[in-house]
């Protein structure tokens, strides 16, 4: 596996609603081979932003939830202590001490906050800019919502065609009056909820 030397750049990723300054450094795996990969590191300070304070709000709650544990004794001291454990998102910031008491770890907590900010994008297209690939995958959730929407807003089905150019016309004038909801929010900045 070989390393090529890591590129970094600053990135303009904007979208129709507005534009947000991002730094990437991009790193390309076996760039001899067929099957090298291009990883980009983006990092959002604006989402930097918005992930420490959440995690700041979880830290407030679990020493609030920590603090009533305190004044319990007994059997619903063990049964707070195992459901806060448990938790999914308050579990992840405790940790037992040696006695079986239950401690902030602000050890994860400084690590995970090593991580604000950033998301991971893989790739196989080096045709692309570091910008442009980051641009396609936040629009992978909108385009996901497309078709979520052909299948339930536009109803495409049933099909109630058996020749196979009447079914292309169907799917066609489907995804024509997606294209034409599309254009019509991205207009008047409103989306559709209505079924038509």
């Amino acid at each position: 596996m070989s390393f090529a030397q890591p590129v970094f750049s600053t990135l303009r990723v904007s979208s129709h609603k507005k534009a947000s300054l991002s730094s990437s450094k991009e790193v390309i795996l076996d760039a001899d081979s067929e099957a090298r990969r291009r990883y980009i590191l983006v990092r959002n300070p604006e989402e930097a932003k918005r992930d420490a304070l959440k995690r700041e709000k979880i830290v407030k709650e679990v020493e609030r939830r920590l603090e009533e544990l305190k004044q319990l004794d007994g059997q619903p001291q063990r049964k707070a202590a195992c459901a806060l454990r448990s938790h999914s998102v308050y579990g992840r910031c405790i940790r037992p001490t040696k006695t079986g008491k239950l401690m902030l770890d602000k050890a994860k907590i400084r690590t995970e906050a090593q991580f604000d900010g950033k998301f991971f994008v893989s790739t196989s297209c080096f045709g692309l800019s570091a910008e442009d690939v980051v641009f396609g995958y936040k629009q992978l959730s909108e385009t996901e919502r497309v078709f979520r929407d052909m299948k339930h807003l536009i109803d495409i089905r049933p099909v109630r065609h058996r020749l196979p150019d009447r079914i292309k016309a169907h799917v066609l004038l489907c995804w024509l009056g997606m294209l034409l909801i599309l254009v019509a929010e991205q207009e008047t900045d409103h989306r559709c909820t209505m079924a038509i």
